[in-house]
């Protein structure tokens, strides 16, 4: 099994959200790097740690911290020992009681080690490798001495990367990684729980694009919804989730009675009549169902809106409509059920089987709403737990249909916007109970929305453990 290196960032993040911190994780992968270098290398040998300032950085500090006394272990932090994340690791770093080499002593460094450990760029880099630590890459490839890279080796994936001869990985290969540009690879178990893989936390943020800052209106997401034809409730909860996403344009299609009540909760929602839409091609996902009740004038316009084939979320009364539907599209539809809906839907009972079942035959994607969400497309089953009891309440389900179909709308695929949009929706509701315990309703958690995703950005971006 390899995971992506995205995948590997979000089971971080999402680990350190459930168990309060990576220090576990840390500490285990450094003593697998020191299991490996205590075989590579006999007593007394001298190992120089080429340390950037992330995590990779952490496992090294904590595989010297088990070598050091058979092992003479130096260190280079490129950017300093200051700019280590974690207050924690330069704690146990000062505990070694080894005083860190300047960037400057590189070569002379490089010439006396006996084995290198790669410990400068890790899951968190995004491209080619900056002037400064290419530079060290070449030095160590051109060294002619041995190397370790810790989990993958530092700048893999461009033109400028380590070229180890080991390759240390966590928990599982990282995709793109062979022996051709990763030398022996060695997986090691660091103790991440398998449920974990599974469950749904916020490290899914990191799927979220920022705009760009040369973008003009309609680049970072434009929102079309047909909703609302006899609830107008659903149709205003939808929009006000999707519009607190970040997207540029939201075109709500409903009854015309309708459009000036929608309008009055927000003035950024365009309003239309759900028999014109012209021009409803140029959204880039859609919302189907939301308060728009039965009848097959409605079957025949979700037939010829699913035939856009764009991406799409089907919820609530266009859930109980899709059997009667007509329509061709390659793209998975993902459908928002709770048990009720699910059952009309599939005729078969509520239960994780039933939905992974009908997503493999149908090729769509089911969110199946409970106190934990259900999400599967068929081939993966993900576990979104949190909320509270609380969001029983009507228009919870309206809020993660447009929160979901937003996500949609900014670019993200399916089964991540599905996860992100129920960590969401879940986060807003755990922090509108913080403040008005069970007494929120449902625009306390569309207001909170603005938060959440704050709070997501620092924890994502910012915070570090």
């Amino acid at each position: 099994m390899t995971i992506t290196i995205l995948d590997s960032r979000i089971l971080d993040l999402n680990y350190r959200y459930y168990k309060g911190s990576l220090e576990d994780i840390v500490y285990n992968a450094g003593k697998a790097v020191a299991d490996e270098i205590d075989k590579l290398t006999p007593t007394g040998s001298r190992i120089l740690m080429l340390c950037g300032s992330g995590n990779k950085a952490g496992d090294a500090i904590h595989a010297a911290a088990s070598l050091h006394s058979d092992r003479k272990i130096r260190f280079i932090f490129v950017k300093g020992l200051d700019h280590l994340k974690s207050e924690k690791l330069r704690t146990t770093y000062d505990s070694l009681h080894i005083k860190p080499d300047p960037a400057a002593n590189l070569d002379k460094e490089i010439r006396s080690c006996d084995l290198i450990v790669d410990a400068l760029l890790g899951t968190g880099a995004k491209g080619k490798p900056s002037p400064e630590y290419a530079r060290i890459i070449q030095a160590m490839n051109i060294s002619g001495k041995p190397i370790l890279s810790i989990d993958m080796p530092s700048g893999i994936g461009t033109d400028i990367h380590v070229t180890p001869e080991v390759t240390v990985t966590m928990h599982a290969p990282k995709q793109g990684m062979n022996p051709k540009n990763s030398g022996r690879i060695i997986v090691k178990d660091i103790g991440i729980p398998e449920s974990m893989l599974d469950t749904v936390g916020p490290g899914y943020f990191l799927s979220y694009p920022f705009p760009d800052p040369e973008s003009h209106k309609g680049l970072n997401g434009r929102l079309g919804i047909f909703a609302g034809i006899r609830y107008p409730g659903a149709a205003i909860v939808s929009s006000l989730g999707a519009e607190k996403i970040g997207l540029d344009l939201i075109h709500l299609y409903t009854d015309p009675a309708s459009r000036n009540l929608v309008q009055g909760y927000s003035p950024f929602i365009i309003t239309a009549s759900y028999v014109d839409r012209g021009r409803i091609e140029e959204n880039d996902s859609l919302l189907i169902g939301p308060g728009n009740g039965l009848s097959t004038e409605n079957d025949e316009i979700m037939s010829s809106l699913l035939s856009l084939d764009k991406p799409t979320v089907v919820d609530a009364d266009g859930i109980k409509s899709l059997g009667r539907c007509k329509y061709s599209r390659k793209r998975p539809i993902i459908v928002t059920p709770h048990k009720k809906e699910f059952e009309i839907l599939t005729g078969k009972e509520a239960t994780e089987k039933n939905a992974f079942s009908y997503a493999k035959k149908t090729g769509n994607i089911v969110l199946l709403k409970g106190k934990v969400d259900v999400i599967t497309d068929g081939r993966r089953t993900l576990h979104s737990p949190g909320g509270n009891a609380r969001m029983t309440m009507g228009g919870t389900g309206d809020l993660l249909a447009g929160v979901v179909a937003a996500l949609l709308a900014r670019g993200i695929d399916e089964m991540n916007a599905s996860a992100l949009g129920s960590f969401i929706n879940k986060k807003a509701g755990e922090m509108a109970f913080s403040v008005h315990s069970y007494w929120f309703g449902i625009i306390d958690m569309v207001n909170t929305i603005p938060e959440t995703m704050k709070w997501l950005y620092q924890y994502c971006y910012e915070e570090r453990d």
